[in-house]
């Protein structure tokens, strides 16, 4: 037992090394490299390692490797141009010196690190494993001999899952990957990318995307974000299985179309204190659903919000409202919907960065404890964007009394303030009821984003042995709405109807 348990750990250790490694040298290859070449390069580093490898006999080495021997001297020679490879006897035996030399400790360290976030998020690396224990069943060419035994995805389609992978979070969303990071880690152009990405979706291994725009004012990335299919047959032994909660709200008006306004109106006391902003409590003696306009509690809530007393005459200024309004409506109006989309979704995903408590065991809408929140501002920044002390120049004298350091923080825990109040709102109208109420069930959710022009909100909890979908809606019973959860056969049919799949998409395969 104890020879087989040390087998075991010492056998994760190396898998563990060998993913970590494989990612970091996924992410330093020479940009210049195209993308047979970073194929041939994996190829080698999996089949040699630390071995020598003899290039004399050409035509048996492109056999064991599996591309065509004219393509595997060329690229060989381009990998000892660049210094990845090194030639060692007459330039008829090379070997890889890619992590060695000048950069050797240097990466060492990153491995290292890359370890401590395998253990983080175990699933990614589980993936990044599987996609290099079938590099050699991906397809190079059509022309290929025994083409038929070979897996559908070729080596493009490879390279850019890898990317996509690798830049997953632990439920499969990708997120900051858009064509420039496709393009750097590929080497690929943005047609043979895109071609690359079509082939994804069709054989299920994406299943959504939401398109990435240029003008916004809210969001500090502008890539498209994907969402990979966490149980589909290429993972094989690592499929991860997931309950699927889709959510048709019952208001008439967008949730966070309804937010930005309100918001809009802070520097408009007789507008704001006018405006709609409607919350869907539960009203536990009806066991039913209610809006209520919870404008009084978003005006106690913005009276704690101006915490500081020399910023808020100036607030509107100094926090630019009007952008709020603007960031939805875009110059190109094809672009609105996917824009209003990738807000939301955000806004929803932050949600991981605050206190689950204040999040789902309460429908009210709070403020955290401005120091606690103040500390997520680093998290928060990752996805959104916070607006720079130094445009608000302008400030007030009594505002300019206040070290600057001060002012920093009241600006960005302001917003995010703001931020958070978004957040709160679209998951207090949407995920909470998600919760058994009558027995206040708990458990992890989190959004996922959706294909096409589906108009509802996705989620996701765990699951053991099959993925699972339910679709919930609330039908109208005189002034109250009563909660509608019904289980879906999870075809393909049903996830594409649903957006959980791209409609290119006919068979899982791969």
């Amino acid at each position: 037992m104890k020879i087989s348990q040390t087998t075991a750990t010492a056998t994760a250790t190396a898998t563990a090394t060998a993913t970590a490694t494989a990612e970091v040298l996924f992410r330093e290859l020479d940009y210049s490299l195209g993308p047979l070449e970073r194929f041939v390069f994996f190829r080698l580093w999996l089949k040699y390692v630390d071995r020598e490898i003899d290039i004399s006999a050409t035509l048996t080495l492109a056999k064991e490797i599996g591309i065509h021997s004219v393509k595997l001297r060329d690229s060989i020679q381009l990998l000892i141009d660049k210094g990845i490879l090194e030639c060692i006897s007459k330039k008829d035996t090379v070997k890889i010196v890619f992590l060695n030399g000048d950069n050797e400790l240097r990466s060492k360290k990153i491995i290292k690190r890359q370890i401590v976030v395998q253990q983080q998020n175990s699933h990614r690396f589980r993936f990044i494993y599987k996609l290099l224990t079938i590099i050699y069943d991906v397809r190079i060419s059509y022309k290929q001999s025994q083409i038929d035994e070979l897996l559908k995805i070729d080596y493009k389609a490879w390279l850019v899952l890898f990317t996509l992978v690798a830049n997953s979070d632990e439920n499969g969303v990708v997120l900051r990957v858009g064509m420039h990071e496709l393009g750097l880690y590929t080497g690929m152009s943005r047609y043979s990318i895109l071609r690359s990405l079509d082939k994804l979706f069709s054989f299920g291994i994406l299943r959504s995307k939401i398109n990435g725009t240029l003008d916004n004012a809210l969001l500090n990335f502008t890539s498209a974000i994907y969402f990979i299919n966490l149980s589909h047959p290429i993972w094989g032994e690592y499929c991860r299985y997931k309950k699927y909660f889709l959510i048709k709200n019952p208001a008439t008006q967008n949730l966070l179309v309804q937010a930005l306004d309100v918001l809009n109106n802070l520097d408009k006391p007789e507008l704001f204190l006018s405006s709609q902003i409607q919350t869907l409590q539960y009203i536990q003696d009806l066991n039913a659903f209610q809006f209520e306009n919870a404008i009084s509690a978003l005006v106690k809530y913005l009276e704690e919000f101006n915490f500081a007393s020399e910023l808020s005459n100036n607030f509107a200024i100094k926090m630019n409202i009007s952008k709020f309004r603007s960031s939805i409506r875009l110059k190109k109006a094809d672009n609105q919907m996917d824009n209003l989309k990738r807000l939301e979704f955000i806004f929803k995903y932050v949600a991981k960065c605050l206190p689950a408590g204040q999040l789902y065991w309460s429908s009210k809408i709070d403020l955290f404890d401005d120091l606690a929140l103040y500390e997520k501002i680093s998290e928060f920044k990752k996805y959104l964007y916070f607006n720079d002390f130094e445009s608000f120049s302008d400030s007030t004298s009594q505002v300019s009394k206040i070290p600057k350091s001060e002012l920093i923080q009241i600006l960005e825990t302001s917003q995010l303030q703001i931020y958070s109040f978004i957040t709160q709102y679209l998951l207090k109208n949407e995920a909470l009821h998600l919760i058994d109420v009558a027995q206040q069930e708990f458990f992890d959710i989190r959004p996922i984003p959706l294909a096409g022009e589906v108009q509802m909100s996705g989620y996701i909890s765990a699951s053991i042995q099959q993925d699972q979908l339910f679709i919930v809606s609330f039908e109208s019973d005189g002034k109250v709405y009563r909660k509608v959860q019904e289980e879906l056969e999870m075809s393909i049919e049903n996830q594409k109807l649903f957006g959980l799949l791209d409609q290119s998409c006919t068979a899982l395969t791969f």
